[in-house]
């Protein structure tokens, strides 16, 4: 894996977002890392904004956190999840001074 440093390497929300899917469609034995890795997603995406050029990276974990969310019936955190994905999309569009 790419130190985080490195511009081609994925923001490491994502990782940790993939690694939850993972887990989640494996085994039962392997549920009790969900609490780790949707924590670890969490805490990555508070300082998304720190890789800016890895918005998109975030972005698709967010849409993986929400897939998890839905299929653990959490239906508020998939709204927030979507609202937080499509606003780095639409800030670039609100700057009215051109």
């Amino acid at each position: 894996m790419l130190p985080a440093s490195d511009p081609n390497s994925f923001h490491p929300s994502l990782v940790a977002a993939i690694a939850l899917a993972a887990v989640s469609l494996c085994s039962a034995a392997m549920h009790d890392h969900e609490t780790l890795f949707r924590a670890q997603v969490e805490a990555h995406l508070a300082d998304s904004l720190a890789f800016v050029d890895r918005l998109e990276d975030s972005m698709w974990a967010r849409i993986i956190l929400a897939w998890h969310s839905m299929r653990h019936g959490r239906f508020m955190a998939v709204r927030h999840n979507f609202v937080q994905c499509v606003l780095p999309i639409h800030i670039p569009l609100l700057d009215l001074g051109t």
